[in-house]
Parts: C-alpha cells; structure tokens; sequence
C-alpha cells in the first residue's frame, strides 16, 4: 500500500510539475474524499486477493458497477433525462449492464464463499463511489490528460497518508520503512507503480469523455477475462467459462454501442 500511494506519487512528480494544475477548488475537495476511499478500498482488495484469492475478489468487484450507474443517475439529471428519453436504449443499457455484471460473477466456475462476499461488501459499495468521483474530479479539472496527470500524483500521495493513518492508528501497528525497500517489494512496487502510471492515465481521459462513470468501470473490471486469456496462451489451467467470457465481451460492445446513439 505505501508502494501503491507514495511509490506511485513519486512516479507522477515529474509529469505533474509540468502540467498546469485545476484552478476549481472543488477539486481539491473531491481528491480527499477520493484519497481516502480508495485508500481503504485497495487495502480491503489486497487482503481479500491474500485471503480468498485474486479470482474470487476480481469476480465480486464488479457489482459495484450497478452502484456507480446508480450514484451518476442521481448525480446528473441531464444524463438521466437522455437515457430514459429513448426508452429501447434505457432497456438496452440496463440489459447490458445486467448481462456483463452476471458474466463476471459465474467466469469462473469455483465455489465463491459468503465470507468473501461479506469481507468484500465495504469494497464494492466503494468501488461505486470510487469510479461516480473519479469521473467527478477529472470533469472539475477541465482538461483531461493535466487533470488524469494531477489526479494520480495527489491521490498517491492521499493513500499513502491514509496508509500511514490506517496501520498507526486504527490497527495500532507499527511501520517498517525497511520492508518497503526490501529487493522484492521494490520490484512489485514498481511494476505497480508503473500499471497505475498507464491506468491511470487512460482512465482519466475515457472518464472525461464517458457519459457514466459505470461503463469505464465495468470495461476495468474485466480482469477475469484478461487472465482466462493469459492461461489460455501459456497453457496453464484455468476453470474459466468461455461462454462467459463471450457474453462479457458481447455486452461490453452493446453498452459502447448504446451509449453512441
């Protein structure tokens, strides 16, 4: 977590000196909201991947797409006003969201326990409010490649505070600045630090020109399929359900397609 928040800060440093910042002080105000959900969020993630395994958390997590599409109806009425204007693209829309949350939860055909469910429940109802702010902060930066740039080193540093907060004074637990600098933790830090980099920037730019913050999320989440495919090339074994994976992909390209007319 400090790698994913401060590693990532530093990563960001150099681009955003360069780039001019938001003069909107509403901003500033969503970074902290954002810095501290996401904060919690990725260390409830990381412990459910540790606890119950990478594929179970990656197939629950999209359920909070459903409340992303939920919090920016409610958020932006003239959106609103145009989905349900046009009522075969409305049922399109939900239909396809339906369809793509549903391939997500049965990609995989192994046992998904109620403790995970119940542990990742804080997650996804974040995950909703992560990707409604997300796309909140990059519309107040005005542009969206500065606003993407200056959003990923604030938010660096935003968790890596919240990190620091969390371990000292919720947990009650010390902080080993040695174990971040250990060889493999600097290796996986900056091959994270590096993703989020790329991430981060492409998913500012398509949340500034999304109409929902849901769709962008719901595309993001597809993690399961890019795994599935992943095993399928090195040959290594996978229980995924191709089907599955088809019908993801298939509503996936009916949403974008939707959200075009």
């Amino acid at each position: 977590m400090l790698w994913r928040g401060f590693g990532v800060a530093v990563i960001f440093l150099p681009l955003a000196l360069l780039v001019p910042w938001p003069q909107d002080p509403v901003f500033y105000w969503l970074m902290v909201a954002q810095s501290i959900a996401v904060g919690v969020h990725d260390r409830f993630t990381i412990e459910s991947s540790s606890r119950f395994g990478a594929g179970v958390t990656s197939r629950l997590l999209p359920i909070g797409v459903w409340l992303t599409f939920a919090i920016w109806l409610v958020l932006k009425p003239s959106y609103r006003e145009d989905l349900f204007s046009n009522d075969l693209k409305a049922f399109g829309v939900i239909a396809a969201l339906s369809v793509a949350v549903a391939a997500m939860l049965f990609i995989r055909k192994d046992y998904v326990s109620k403790q995970a469910i119940i542990y990742l429940a804080p997650a996804i109802f974040l995950l909703g409010i992560i990707d409604a702010l997300n796309k909140a902060v990059i519309d107040a930066s005005g542009h969206p490649i500065y606003g993407a740039i200056v959003y990923g080193f604030l938010l660096g540093v935003g968790i890596g505070i919240v990190t620091i907060i969390t371990r000292l004074v919720i947990e009650n637990r010390t902080i080993d600045i040695k174990e971040m600098f250990d060889k493999k933790a600097i290796k996986g830090g900056l091959i994270i630090s590096g993703i989020v980099l790329v991430v981060t920037i492409n998913k500012g730019i398509a949340m500034f020109y999304t109409p929902n913050p849901a769709y962008v999320g719901l595309i993001i989440l597809a993690a399961p399929i890019w795994i599935a495919g992943y095993n399928k090339i090195t040959g290594h074994k996978d229980k995924s359900n191709l089907w599955a994976g088809m019908l993801f992909v298939l509503s996936a390209v009916l949403l974008v397609l939707l959200t075009k007319v």
